[in-house]
């Protein structure tokens, strides 16, 4: 498949949702084996994340999830949680965006 930053990309993706006793949703999105290039760059990695969608409009949505991706020499590494409050551990070695 075709970028339009100039690459291409695989992975397998995988998805399912489950209504609550509350009314709301929960959503898991799995996407492993993530590859291929860049911008010229091997891009590899995989995630998953868990969306937590309210019952109704007025309510909170919780996400958590784990990330581990590399793109040529940089790798980033992420887990944890946005909802009321961040609580992220990440690591970034050698983040290079350019």
């Amino acid at each position: 498949m075709a970028l339009a930053a100039g690459g291409y990309h695989n992975c397998a993706l995988r998805s399912s949702g489950e209504t609550r006793r509350d009314g709301g949703l929960d959503v898991r999105v799995d996407a492993d084996r993530l590859g291929g290039r860049l911008r010229g760059r091997a891009l590899g990695g995989r995630a998953n994340v868990l969306a937590r969608l309210p019952a109704r409009a007025d309510g909170r949505t919780d996400y958590s999830g784990e990330v581990a991706l590399t793109l040529g020499a940089s790798r980033v590494d992420a887990k944890g949680r946005v909802a009321g409050t961040l609580d992220i551990d990440a690591n970034l070695a050698p983040l290079q965006l350019n």
